[in-house]
């Protein structure tokens, strides 16, 4: 049992490391020289580098892709060298956060699980909502609901008089107008069961490798496709839940040599173990506790229907992608929101890994004295070019510093001229700050302020970096 728990820790863990380095990034990175493979990352190796002899994976660098802003125009060889590094630098955070205990602090669990819960959930009704996207394009139900429209008045007549007592006070025009709209539905879901049983068919639908029978399938299919009644007319169904539950039961009993009731008996072990489980469909594997349907599937109110939307769209996955859903308008919207919190709960993640080692917000605000040095050397910088490139280098050179030696000497010694260079883009980036605030009046000076209190954060923090950087054991497996 704990086996399996702890893999879905792990994975809930990934959510929390994802964005952790968002705001230590600037300044930290290191070069990753470009090989055959890797200038795209799905031609990636499935492990890409070992930190400290943990690996760091393929997936590890698409997420920090998916949540990236990329530069417009920038190769995508060099996007993916720059995913792979900051993937690398999560590894180090999350193994430091591990060890300084901060994983273990239930406000920061709670806030993980919560972040997590709600991503996967967001996550899930993306993948639907592509999946009812690609449906209306294919050509069998399209040609089923054009057929379902088609009612005719002897059609209406013949339900009118076979379901008199089914509409209340209704008469009249009204009367066939519920008519018509029952058989049409009734139409469209029949279809769509036929569809969707002999889809499933050809599939081979396992848990864990051990295949689902497939008429416990089809039979949850039936159910599924009837929910379009109204509710007083259906009736909840588990069949096929109880059935793969019953079934990860058993393997988990046979894994580790006990009694499958008493494994049964426990309702957190069952959650788990089903948490843990591989769905398998059409050469797609999900792990359950992924899909952000858990509470459909182990809730006092948990029925089939969360786990036919499991199967469905992983079978239909591959065509999904190919068919290019995600491109679709309002799709597109939902990814973008969903990146958004994602990146807020990395930014939230981070706050709490870094104020715990002395390094938050609250650690790093600036000074009355430095936010008038920076204003000194920006006057000076209109009569000496250099002058605000060499303000921003000791900058950066004491807050890296004091990161740095924040990790309590967890590496070599810092080399300020090699860590610390403040580059074209930096510099690009002050200059365009700078002259907004110049043109921005009282507000714009408000930003400025912001702007310089996160790039302390951000220098600071990639001192820290540096240092683990330093000390830690990193296997690039990527020429």
């Amino acid at each position: 049992m704990l086996k399996a728990f702890s893999k879905q820790q792990h994975r809930l863990a990934a959510v929390a490391t994802v964005g952790i380095t968002a705001l230590i990034w600037c300044g930290s990175m290191v070069t990753v020289a470009r090989a055959a493979g890797a200038d795209s990352a799905e031609r990636l190796p499935k492990v890409v580098a070992k930190v400290n002899g943990e690996p760091v994976r393929r997936h590890d660098v698409l997420a920090v892709l998916e949540e990236s802003d990329s530069v417009e125009g920038s190769p995508v060889a060099d996007r993916v060298a720059a995913a792979v590094d900051r993937a690398v630098e999560q590894a180090l955070i999350a193994q430091q956060a591990a060890k300084d205990g901060v994983t273990e602090d239930p406000g920061y669990v709670r806030q993980r699980d919560q972040a997590g819960a709600m991503i996967r959930r967001m996550e899930a009704d993306i993948r639907s909502m592509m999946v009812r996207q690609y449906e209306k394009t294919i050509p069998q139900l399209v040609e089923a609901r054009q057929l379902a429209a088609d009612v005719t008045d002897e059609e209406i007549d013949a339900y009118i008089d076979a379901n008199a007592d089914s509409f209340g006070r209704f008469t009249g025009d009204r009367r066939r107008q519920i008519a018509t709209e029952r058989m049409r539905t009734a139409r469209g879901r029949e279809a769509y069961r036929e569809w969707l049983s002999a889809r499933l068919r050809k599939e081979r639908i396992s848990v864990n490798g051990k295949r689902i029978r497939s008429r416990s399938v089809a039979a949850a299919v039936d159910w599924y496709a009837g929910l379009m009644e109204p509710p007083q007319e259906r009736l909840e169904r588990r069949a096929l839940l109880d059935e793969v539950t019953e079934m990860i039961v058993a393997q988990a009993a046979k894994k580790h040599g006990v009694d499958a009731d008493s494994i049964a008996s426990d309702p957190e072990a069952v959650e788990r173990y089903l948490a843990a489980a591989e769905i398998g469909v059409a050469g797609e594997t999900v792990v359950l506790g992924d899909t952000g349907y858990m509470p459909d599937l182990t809730g006092p109110d948990r029925s089939d229907q969360a786990l036919i939307w499991v199967i469905r769209d992983s079978a239909l996955a591959g065509e999904v992608r190919a068919a290019g859903m995600e491109n679709d308008s309002v799709i597109a919207a939902e990814i973008v929101q969903l990146q958004q919190v994602k990146a807020a709960a990395g930014n939230s993640d981070t706050d709490a890994f870094f104020a715990r080692i002395g390094l938050g917000r609250e650690d790093l605000t600036v000074t009355a004295a430095e936010r008038d040095d920076w204003y000194r050397a920006i006057g000076r910088g209109r009569s000496a070019n250099n002058d605000l490139q060499t303000w921003l280098q000791r900058s950066k050179t004491a807050w890296m510093r004091t990161g740095y030696t924040k990790a309590q000497g967890a590496g070599a010694g810092f080399d300020a001229a090699r860590d610390t260079t403040v580059t074209a883009a930096e510099l690009d980036d002050w200059y365009l700050t700078i002259g907004r605030t110049q043109m921005g009046g009282r507000g714009a000076e408000n930003d400025f302020q912001a702007w310089l209190q996160r790039t302390k954060i951000g220098w600071t923090r990639a001192g820290y970096v540096k240092a683990l950087r330093a000390s830690a054991k990193i296997e690039m497996l990527i020429e």
